[in-house]
């Protein structure tokens, strides 16, 4: 899924710029109103918005969020210095999700948005790569484009997914995908491998030599 972080700490985001990668979230960055309003109506599928209620410029989160609010049901999460009273009231009448104060565990943070997520978007809908993945459905989409897998390409990447970072090898994938009652060639998960990074356009699938393979995110350790 995407995430708008709207921030001009720039320390701040590039740590939860780091945490969000590392659960596998497209991260978009801005640091005012404008570049957060620009954000907003050129880029597809944002899921949720974090927002620092003071920002550079005249306008603050506030704005952001009143002008957003208008038009879209979006979740926002604000974040902000400021503790008092006075200014949660406002944010939660705006139609703010959660107000969170700084200094904040990063943590936290991200269990919060996961719950938010799976409140307003459900469990078995994720973005990834910029891929959306309904498993619902099984289908994966890229924008407003179906990518056509076929059943045991599906089955392999979602396990990827569901297992980033963890090294497979070929052996074991055969074993999980198609049952330890297949006497394929193990070279039929290269053959499945190369069709998905063909068709999906990631060059998240990776490949550990005479390992196996697995799917890599950012600042997660490989097990």
């Amino acid at each position: 899924m995407k995430i708008l972080i709207v921030e001009d700490d720039l320390k701040l985001m590039i740590i939860v710029k780091d945490y969000l990668e590392s659960e596998g979230f497209e991260v978009l960055e801005a640091k005012s109103y404008e570049e957060a309003m620009s954000q907003y109506y050129t880029s597809k599928n944002i899921s949720l918005i974090l927002l620092d209620l003071m920002i550079e410029g005249k306008k603050n989160g506030f704005d952001i969020c009143t002008e957003i609010k208008k038009i879209s049901e979006i979740p926002i999460v604000m974040i902000t210095a400021n503790s008092n009273d006075k200014d949660q009231l406002m944010g939660y009448k705006l139609g703010i999700d959660e107000y969170i104060i700084k200094p904040f565990n990063p943590q936290i943070l991200i269990a919060k948005i996961k719950s938010i997520l799976t409140r307003v978007y459900g469990e078995d809908t994720f973005e990834i790569f910029g891929l959306l993945v309904d498993k619902k459905k099984q289908l994966i989409s890229k924008g407003k484009e179906h990518i056509n897998l076929t059943p045991k390409e599906y089955k392999l990447f979602l396990h990827l997914v569901e297992n980033k970072n963890k090294i497979y090898s070929r052996e074991q994938l055969l074993n999980i995908i198609w049952g330890y009652d297949y006497y394929g060639d193990t070279r039929t998960i290269d053959t499945h491998i190369k069709s998905l990074r063909k068709k999906l356009g990631i060059d998240g699938i990776k490949t550990k030599s005479k390992v196996g393979y697995y799917l890599e995110v950012k600042n997660e350790i490989k097990k």
